[in-house]
C-alpha cells in the first residue's frame, strides 16, 4: 500500500481528518482502559491482549496480569507525540487492537522526533521485587510507503533517565519488502523481540509501591516502519519479565 501526497500540507490535511477526537485527561494516572473490551469497525472484532508475567521463557501460572501494572504517558512537556482514542491509521492494519494509542503531531511528521515516555510501574504482588532491566517488546510493525518530502533533522536535549536504541527493523525487513526505493509492508509482521537495558542502580519494590521513570526510543524514526505495536518490558533479578499492554506507535 502506497499513499502520495504532493506537499507536507495535505499530508497533515489526511492525519487531521483521521483524528475524530483528541484524548485529554485531567489526570492522566488515574486512567485505567478496561481490558477484554470488543473494539468495533475498522480495528476488527478481536479482544484486547492482556499484559504479560514471563517466567523462564512461558507465562507465569502463579503471578496473574493482576499483580503488576504499567501505567503509560507521554509527558506534558513533550507535546511531539500525542495519544488518541483509537488509531488514526485507517484501516487499522494489525489484527487485535490496542489498550493505548499514539502518534506523531501534525506539527512534527518532516521532524526526527523521537517516542518519549513517562512510565510508573506498580508491584502489585504479596512479595518485594528488585527490578534491574526496561525497555520495550517490539510485537508486531507494518508500512506503509509514503511521498511527502525528506524528513529533516533537529536537535532534542535528551532528559530521560533510561534510553533504548532501536534496531533497524526497517533494513531488516528492506531486504524483503523494498518497492521501488520504498519500504511497502503488505501485511503485518511479528516479531516479539525484546530490547532492554540494565539499570545503573537496581531498583527494589516492596508491596503496593510504583516505580517512575521515563524512557526514550532512541533511533524510532530511523529505525522502525510507520507503524507498530509495542509493550513496555520490566525484568527482575531473579529473571521475572513483565511485559504491558499492547500500545499502537503511528508516525508518517
Amino acid at each position: 500500500m502506497k499513499i502520495i501526497f504532493k506537499n507536507l500540507k495535505n499530508a497533515y490535511k489526511f492525519i487531521q481528518n483521521l483524528v475524530t477526537k483528541k484524548r485529554v485527561f485531567s489526570d492522566k494516572r488515574n486512567i485505567k482502559t478496561k481490558g477484554g473490551n470488543y473494539i468495533e469497525g475498522n480495528q476488527g472484532n478481536y479482544i484486547e491482549r492482556p499484559s504479560q508475567v514471563i517466567i523462564n521463557n512461558k507465562p507465569s501460572p502463579s503471578l496473574d496480569i493482576q499483580s503488576f501494572e504499567f501505567y503509560i504517558i507521554i509527558p506534558d512537556d513533550y507535546p511531539y507525540w500525542l495519544e488518541s482514542e483509537k488509531s488514526i491509521m485507517e484501516p487499522y492494519p494489525f489484527k487485535y487492537p490496542c489498550k493505548q494509542y499514539f502518534y506523531l503531531s501534525q506539527m512534527h511528521f518532516a521532524e526526527n522526533i523521537q517516542p518519549y515516555f513517562d512510565i510508573v510501574f506498580s508491584n502489585k504482588t504479596n512479595e518485594p521485587i528488585l527490578l534491574t532491566h526496561v525497555g520495550i517488546e517490539i510485537v508486531s510493525v507494518y508500512h506503509v510507503a509514503y511521498e511527502y518530502g525528506i524528513p529533516e533533522c533537529i536537535e532534542i536535549k535528551i532528559k530521560s533517565d533510561n534510553v533504548i536504541t532501536m534496531p533497524d527493523i526497517c533494513t531488516r525487513l528492506g531486504n524483503q519488502f523494498m518497492r521501488r526505493n520504498h519500504l511497502d509492508v503488505p501485511s503485518p509482521v511479528n516479531l516479539n523481540e525484546v530490547i532492554h537495558k540494565r539499570m545503573s542502580s537496581p531498583f527494589q519494590l516492596e508491596h503496593q509501591a510504583v516505580f517512575r521513570y521515563t524512557l526514550l526510543l532512541e533511533k524510532y524514526q530511523e529505525h522502525m516502519p510507520n507503524n507498530s505495536i509495542l509493550r513496555m518490558y520490566a525484568k527482575t533479578s531473579n529473571d521475572i519479565e513483565f511485559r504491558s499492554h499492547d500500545i499502537h506507535l503511528f508516525t508518517l
